[in-house]
């Protein structure tokens, strides 16, 4: 599990910070987090739901993370790892 403490800045105010791994605890603020930062018209059937951000947490726990600000989740990163020959031109995410 990944964990990094540093803190922010609110004018000259430090604010305590965490990067992490997200959990699925984390999954209710990450959809909310996702209503705010892909309003309509965007749809929202294409933000992550619970069951793909359960799978990502399930096989790729490394790329799943979160920066939390003052206990409060601000935004997250989903990353994903695949192995990758540049002389293998059919290369598929599978």
């Amino acid at each position: 599990m990944y964990r990094s403490k540093f803190f922010v800045f609110d004018l000259e105010e430090p604010i305590p910070a965490i990067i992490r791994n997200y959990t699925k605890e984390d999954f209710d603020q990450l959809i909310d987090i996702q209503a705010e930062c892909f309003p309509p018209p965007f749809p929202s059937e294409l933000w992550w739901n619970k069951e793909q951000l359960n799978n990502h947490v399930t096989l790729f726990q490394e790329g799943a993370l979160c920066v939390e600000v003052d206990g409060v989740l601000a935004g997250s990163l989903t990353g994903l790892g695949v192995d990758f020959d540049p002389k293998e031109i059919n290369h598929t995410w599978d």
